[in-house]
């Protein structure tokens, strides 16, 4: 607000990365921060600056980053931007940073318009290619080197969104596309290899092993065939009185880790 010092941004849902010296932390704010390991000390901070579109008197409306991966000497962002002081309507954003500088060395807006905070969901790189996923659904494949989007990956028929971006296993990409289904597709150019019922739309980021597919659903996990998509099991988490899963799950070693309100549950993978 006009007259108010400047505050820091709101780390919140954020997705993180690190190198073996930096962290990069994503913010509501919009700005990205690449933070010492070893001392916590601030190496820079990026922020988007003047959008098109921006009439507040700030200069710039409302926008957050809440997604990054670091590949090489690039990072590569998630960013969500207001149009209109209501969110209404919004965009979506992808942006390439210099690791080293902080620099940005170029931005793509997505073509899908929407509202509110449009892309949660972090980037996939695979080969060239700088995978992006907004809440809306769309599924898009950005051409690092030419900016150019070479793919999209959307269900005309979907109708609901989803905060789960695409993971990565090998060369499959297996995605949540709003229309009650998982889907696997090729990450080169998009087309479906198969698609399997799912009940609703995953609420945490997606977890792919050698065997399984993890996706969270309020208080149920349910474990998929990677090969087809399939359900093996659904799971509840055990002796909590408050079953909401609140973070996706991750593996090691065979094992598969997950949180829930006030507490970590580990199992064997099935």
């Amino acid at each position: 607000m006009p007259g108010y010092p400047p505050q820091p941004g709101g780390v919140t849902a954020s997705h993180i990365d690190a190198d073996d010296n930096t962290v990069y932390i994503p913010a509501w704010g919009a700005s990205l921060s690449a933070v010492d390991l070893h001392t916590g000390q601030t190496r820079w901070i990026w922020q988007p600056g003047h959008v098109d579109g921006d009439t507040a008197i700030s200069g710039v409306f409302r926008s957050g980053s809440n997604g990054v991966v670091v590949t090489g000497d690039t990072i590569f962002a998630t960013v969500w931007h207001y149009l209109a002081r209501l969110g209404v309507p919004s965009q979506a954003l992808l942006v390439a940073i210099d690791r080293l500088s902080g620099r940005e060395l170029w931005r793509v807006p997505l073509p899908a318009i929407g509202a509110g905070t449009m892309i949660w969901a972090p980037p996939v790189v695979y080969q060239n290619l700088v995978i992006v996923h907004t809440l809306s659904a769309h599924t898009y494949a950005i051409d690092r080197t030419t900016q150019r989007i070479v793919w999209e990956f959307s269900i005309p028929e979907a109708n609901l969104s989803t905060v789960a971006g695409p993971v990565l296993y090998g060369d499959v990409l297996y995605v949540d596309a709003g229309d009650s289904q998982i889907h696997a597709v090729r990450p080169g150019d998009g087309s479906l290899i198969w698609s399997a019922p799912f009940p609703t739309q995953a609420d945490r980021e997606l977890l792919a092993t050698d065997k399984r597919i993890y996706v969270s659903i309020g208080t149920e996990l349910y474990i998929l065939d990677r090969r087809d998509g399939s359900t093996v099991t659904v799971v509840h988490q055990p002796h909590t009185y408050d079953a909401l899963f609140s973070s996706g799950a991750a593996a090691s070693n065979g094992l598969v880790f997950i949180t829930v309100a006030g507490a970590a549950w580990c199992f064997d993978e099935p």
